[in-house]
């Protein structure tokens, strides 16, 4: 992709083989790291280079963090944006929350793809925090709710959707520290959904779901430059709609802003990306499939009697 002068363009890339040694399965999310591509989906991490006689694949099944064998789910996303800014080629580590499907347990897992190791790392989630903010539903459907993982050079941030407060662990100095968070229109965390007991219909569980979906999310993090961190914020549902907010960072992630989106135009959705340090947030109507429509959002210093 091509931005330049206020335009997207979609340039042509290397074509991927649907089939043989070569073929990519569906995919979630990928990265580009010189000439290989790595490929993240509910099952597993493809890795891809085109000089390379096949692929190798990396199945999360074979793994066992948490003390128990079963199935080992992968963040897919925040459920805001579904991105994973956590991919260093430099180091060569990607970093994703995972959770044991039987035993309930998850962790931050840390991938290096030059020695093809997996790791489980130090830091040790509130599990049972994330099992109360758990909706399960009758008939063995549930949704998992899983932390959302940042990097940013040396800096690994842990945040939740549910919550507002967040953990910071610094690579270089293997350290981590919690971050209280303030916020002034809207409310610190969501409510703890209502018990779905086993005589409910699925219809209740819905509802029950629905509620807590309603309730206040906090995204995924992001970076504009060397000077801001930022999070998109959807507030509570209520009769009129959903108000969206801006959460602003210094570079020491002490909060220094927060904005309601909504109220500046109403048409943005919680989708974003960013492109050459600047905060394009996608519209929440797309009018057209084959166009893309978006609004850029500066960030402006304040002044000091502001």
């Amino acid at each position: 992709m091509l931005y330049y002068n206020g335009s997207f363009t979609l340039l042509p890339g290397n074509q991927l083989p649907l089939e043989g040694p070569l073929g990519v399965p569906n995919f979630i999310n990928f990265w580009a790291c010189g000439s290989t591509l790595y490929f993240l989906d509910n099952k597993s991490i493809t890795i891809f280079n085109k000089y390379e006689d096949e692929n190798k694949v990396l199945y999360f099944s074979e793994l066992d963090f948490f003390g128990k064998s079963g199935i080992v789910a992968v963040s897919r996303g925040d459920g805001f944006n579904f991105n994973y800014p956590s991919f260093d080629c430099d180091s060569g580590n990607i970093f994703l929350a995972a959770k044991n499907v039987h035993s309930g347990l998850s962790g931050i897992l840390q991938f290096n793809f030059r020695s093809n190791d997996f790791r489980l790392m130090e830091f040790q989630l509130d599990n049972e925090e994330i099992k109360k903010n758990t909706v399960s539903l009758p008939m063995g459907l549930g949704v998992i709710n899983f932390p959302d993982v940042f990097l940013s050079r040396d800096n690994l941030v842990v945040s939740y959707a549910f919550k507002g407060n967040f953990h910071v662990y610094n690579r270089k100095y293997n350290s981590w520290r919690n971050y209280d968070h303030y916020a002034e229109q809207y409310p610190l965390a969501k409510n703890l959904p209502q018990e779905i007991l086993p005589s409910y219909s699925n219809h209740q569980g819905m509802a029950i779901l629905k509620d807590w979906q309603d309730d206040v999310s906090y995204g995924s993090f992001g970076q504009l430059g060397e000077r801001y961190f930022f999070r998109v914020v959807k507030g509570r549902k209520h009769n009129e709609g959903v108000n969206l907010f801006l959460e602003l960072f210094d570079i020491t992630f002490r909060k220094v802003d927060e904005v309601n989106l909504t109220n500046l135009q109403p048409q943005l959705g919680t989708r974003w990306l960013v492109l050459e340090n600047e905060l394009f947030i996608f519209s929440k109507n797309q009018p057209k499939e084959d166009e893309l429509a978006y609004y850029k959002v500066a960030i402006q210093k304040k002044n000091v009697n502001d």
